[in-house]
């Protein structure tokens, strides 16, 4: 980013259309065009997207968000690189909506779970804590292993599955999952 030709509000544009809007990167030079009358090229787009993220991963790495979160969410969501089938877990705040972690594994096991759920408990500050996810057991696993260490405030497990509410656990804690679905369809956009 250093050697960009453009200014930095460019850059900034470009990852406010590109990610924001989760627009394309043809159309985010479309609309700097149209919109800012600045040229620059598609395949520029990504080279901004490919040097910020490098940025954003170290950011995110050493600048740990600390919250009072009582409530946490958590999901896995399938990606495919190098024609290989992958697993990214994600763990989010519900109030802070800061993630607080996320890992990617080739399966959806215990361990990739209990190191995602770990490494989100890293960065929370409160003792009284539920964690919201889908009906995949590797979360009871990491769940039962994290408690099994921590008697006096244990992770309990919330449990939303499926589309429509069909008990009255998923009644009340869909929200919290539907913000991590929302997550996790942005970062496969």
């Amino acid at each position: 980013l250093k050697r960009i030709l453009n200014p930095f509000n460019t850059l900034g544009l470009v990852l406010t259309y590109s990610i924001s809007f989760g627009l394309s990167a043809r159309m985010t030079r479309q609309i700097l065009r149209d919109v800012h009358n600045i040229h620059i090229s598609h395949q520029t787009v990504l080279n901004y997207l490919k040097d910020a993220a490098a940025l954003v991963w170290n950011f995110m790495t050493t600048h740990k968000h600390n919250s009072n979160d009582s409530k946490i969410a958590g999901d896995e969501t399938y990606i495919r690189v190098n024609e290989q089938w992958y697993y990214t877990w994600f763990v989010i705040g519900a109030q802070s909506k800061a993630i607080h972690a996320f890992n990617i594994s080739d399966n959806r096991g215990v361990l990739p779970a209990l190191a995602t759920l770990t490494e989100s408990l890293t960065n929370i500050n409160n003792s009284s804590l539920d964690f919201i996810g889908d009906g995949n057991p590797a979360y009871d696993a990491a769940i039962h292993a994290i408690n099994a260490d921590n008697n006096d405030n244990p992770l309990k497990r919330r449990t939303v599955i499926g589309i429509a509410n069909q008990d009255h656990e998923s009644e009340i804690y869909r929200p919290f999952k539907q913000l991590i679905e929302r997550l996790n369809r942005t970062y496969k956009f």
